[in-house]
C-alpha cells in the first residue's frame, strides 16, 4: 500500500458560542441525569439544538458510552465541571480487555442513548450520534503505554482487541440505525498522528481502521446513512490509501453552512449513488460557511 505523508487536523474548540456546560448550569434540575437517562438526555439535546438554532440534535454528551458499556468505571455527575471520566483503569494488560463483556444494548447507558434517539425521532427531530473509536475507548480502560507497546509489536493480542472493538462499534452503529439515527459521526481523537506518530498510525490502520471503515461503509451504503468522519481519520485514509477527497457540488445559489451541507448530503444519499463518508472539517464547525459551493467526500470502496 503506497502512502502519502499523514497530515494531522487540529481539534476545534469554539469559545465564542454558548457551551453545553452553560446550558446545563442554567437549569441543573431540568438536566439531572442527562448523561445517563434517555428522557433528560433527549431534553438537553433538543434544548441545545434550539438554543443554537441547529438543524440536528446531537447525542450523547460524553465519549464514555462505549467504554462504560464494556466495563469501564465511569464517574458521572451533572455538577462535575470536567464531565464524565474514568475513576480508574480497570485493565492491567491488553489481554484483560478481551475478558470484558461485549456491549449489551438492552441495559445501561448504551440503551438509554438509543432510547433518546427514538424519543427525538418521535418528535420529528434530526439526530446525529457521535461514536468513539478504540483509542478513545481504551483511554478509559488501560494505560496508553501498554496499548502503544502492543501496537509497535503488532502482536496477536492487539489484533484480537481491535477485533473486539470493531465488532462492538459496528453493532452500536447498527443499533443506532435501527433506532432511526440520521447521521453517525465517528471520531477517535486519540488516534491522530500527533499523538501516535506515523508508525503507530500505520500499524493501527492496518490492524483496525481500514477493515472497520470498510465494514462501516458497506453498512452505511446498504442503509443509506451518512457517516461523518473526524478529519483526523479522513486525513489518515487520504495518506494510507494514496487518495484525494472527491468534491461534490452542493447545488446551492447561496453559501451553505457545514451543517446545511451535511443535511443536504444526508438526504441525497437516499436517492443518489455517492460516497457515504464526509470528513472535511470537525463536526463542531457546523456553522462554518461553505463559500466554495462544494463539499469534500471520501470513499474507501471504489465502485
Amino acid at each position: 500500500m503506497n502512502s502519502k505523508k499523514i497530515r494531522d487536523y487540529k481539534c476545534f474548540v469554539n469559545n465564542d458560542e454558548i457551551s453545553l456546560g452553560e446550558v446545563i448550569s442554567s437549569n441543573k434540575k431540568r438536566y439531572t441525569d442527562a448523561y445517563i437517562k434517555s428522557e433528560p438526555m433527549s431534553r438537553l439535546s433538543e434544548d441545545y439544538k434550539n438554543i443554537k438554532s441547529n438543524i440536528y440534535c446531537i447525542l450523547p454528551f460524553s465519549n464514555t458510552i462505549e467504554a462504560e458499556a464494556i466495563g469501564a468505571d465511569i464517574k458521572y455527575g451533572i455538577e462535575d465541571i470536567f464531565g464524565p471520566r474514568a475513576r480508574k483503569n480497570i485493565c492491567d494488560t491488553m489481554d484483560s480487555i478481551l475478558q470484558l463483556e461485549d456491549i449489551n444494548f438492552q441495559e445501561g447507558t448504551a440503551k438509554e442513548v438509543l432510547s433518546a434517539i427514538k424519543i427525538l425521532k418521535s418528535k420529528g427531530e434530526k439526530v446525529i450520534l457521535e461514536i468513539s473509536g478504540p483509542f478513545i475507548i481504551m483511554d478509559f480502560l488501560i494505560d496508553s503505554k501498554k496499548v502503544y507497546k502492543s501496537l509497535r509489536k503488532k502482536d496477536d493480542i492487539g489484533f484480537k482487541v481491535f477485533d473486539k472493538f470493531k465488532r462492538n462499534i459496528l453493532n452500536y452503529a447498527k443499533e443506532a440505525i435501527k433506532a432511526g439515527v440520521d447521521v453517525i459521526s465517528y471520531a477517535d481523537s486519540s488516534a491522530g498522528v500527533t499523538i501516535l506518530g506515523p508508525r503507530l498510525v500505520e500499524n493501527s490502520y492496518n490492524m483496525f481502521t481500514r477493515d472497520f471503515l470498510i465494514e462501516l461503509e458497506k453498512l452505511a451504503k446498504k442503509e443509506k446513512v451518512l457517516i461523518h468522519l473526524c478529519p483526523k481519520i479522513a486525513q489518515i485514509i487520504i495518506a494510507m490509501e494514496n487518495k484525494d477527497f472527491k468534491e461534490v457540488d452542493l447545488n446551492s445559489e447561496k453559501p451553505l453552512s457545514y451543517e446545511e451541507a451535511i443535511f443536504q448530503i444526508e438526504n441525497r444519499i437516499k436517492y443518489e449513488e455517492m460516497s457515504v463518508f464526509m470528513g472535511q472539517m470537525c463536526i463542531n464547525m457546523r456553522k462554518t460557511k461553505m463559500y466554495s459551493g462544494k463539499i469534500k467526500m471520501i470513499e474507501l470502496l471504489e465502485e
